[in-house]
C-alpha cells in the first residue's frame, strides 16, 4: 500500500510524503528469505522518490546466534544489523534520518533521498577536486 500526502511536515521537512507501507517482516505477512530482495525494494523506492523525500520501512533486526543460523524462508526472514543498513543506505545515496528497534524483530529505518546537490562524491573522484587556491 502506498500512501502519499502532499505538503506534509515530517522530521522538520516540508515535503511530499510518500509512505510505502510494506514491512519487510511482519507477523501477519510473509517474511523475505534473501537480503538482495529487500535491497531491491529499497532501490525501487529510490528510483520512484524525488530528491529530499522520505522512505520509512521495517526490516528484521534480530541478530541472535540461533536465529542467524536458522534456514531463512518465508517464516524466518533475513536480518540486518544497523551497520549493514547504514552501508546500504549510503551506497544508494540515502541519508539516514532515524533508526529504531535495532537488534529486534521490529527494526524501523527512515531514509531521505539526497538532493542532486547532496550526492556523495565517489572516492575515485576526490583527488580530482582541487582546494581553493590550488592549480
Amino acid at each position: 500500500m502506498l500512501l502519499a500526502l502532499k505538503n506534509s511536515l515530517l522530521f522538520g521537512f516540508e515535503t511530499l510524503f510518500a509512505f510505502l507501507f510494506l514491512p519487510f517482516l511482519n507477523c501477519w505477512t510473509v517474511s523475505i528469505p534473501e537480503k538482495e530482495i529487500i535491497i531491491n525494494y529499497i532501490k525501487e523506492a529510490k528510483r520512484v522518490l524525488e530528491p529530499n523525500r522520505i522512505f520509512k520501512f521495517q526490516v528484521h533486526g534480530y541478530l541472535g546466534e540461533e536465529y542467524l543460523k536458522a534456514k531463512k524462508d518465508t517464516w524466518f526472514g533475513v536480518s540486518f544489523s544497523e551497520n549493514e543498513m547504514r552501508e546500504i543506505a549510503e551506497s544508494l545515496n540515502f541519508e539516514v534520518i532515524e533508526m529504531k528497534g535495532q537488534g529486534t524483530q521490529y527494526f524501523w529505518v527512515t531514509l531521505k533521498k539526497r538532493g542532486y546537490s547532496e550526492k556523495k562524491i565517489e572516492e575515485p573522484l576526490r583527488p580530482l577536486i582541487k582546494k581553493e587556491g590550488e592549480l
